[in-house]
């Protein structure tokens, strides 16, 4: 019933922004890093950084949808007294998702933005130490897990050129914080 209602409000908002079309609409493409991973909680490691690529096509002066795409792949450990046991598990976690922000109008080369993110996850873990069975059943595991989640994101983009932009984000998604390049068409 959530899913439907947040459809209902977003299929609002692109329809009320695509009637007040924005007389030079444009794509923002973002390639970025992670600094933090999600993971950071269960004390990951990176074993590389998070990547987000995303493209933001903006509706009208104030509105934006896009899709983003982001790939965290961490490792992790922990000691099971149950089992009296050393675990280690490698996290890939991927996702895919539809984002709506809002903008606020430029101030000189900065624009602020926020918004809201609609995303399939796609987490698969690979037991690197102790025995699988044990360790799914003791910390909740399943090797494929895919669910929606709905997270919220707030971010400014810093023109360097006409086209060429940075931008940073704090959100949760793939990573707690973004930053990177960003490329107007």
């Amino acid at each position: 019933m959530k899913t439907i209602f947040l459809f209902l409000i977003a299929f609002c908002v692109f329809s009320t922004s695509y009637a007040q079309r924005y007389s030079k609409p444009f794509i923002d493409c973002n390639a970025g890093i992670g600094l933090f991973p999600t993971f950071l909680k269960s004390n990951a490691t990176a074993e590389k950084l998070p990547i987000q690529l995303s493209a933001d096509y903006r509706l009208s002066k104030n509105f934006s949808l896009g899709l983003s795409f982001g790939q965290s792949v961490t490792t992790s450990s922990k000691y099971i007294r149950a089992y009296q046991n050393q675990v280690a598990w490698k996290t890939n976690f991927k996702t895919a998702g539809l984002r709506l922000a809002a903008h606020t109008n430029p101030v000189g080369n900065w624009h602020f933005y926020g918004g809201t993110y609609l995303g399939l996850g796609m987490p698969k873990i690979q037991i690197l130490e102790g025995d699988a069975e044990k360790v799914k059943t003791a910390l909740g595991f399943k090797e494929s897990n895919n669910q929606l989640h709905i997270t919220g994101f707030i971010g400014s983009r810093c023109s360097i050129k006409k086209r060429l932009g940075v931008y940073g984000e704090i959100g949760f998604g793939i990573s707690l914080v973004n930053i990177g390049l960003s490329y107007r068409i």
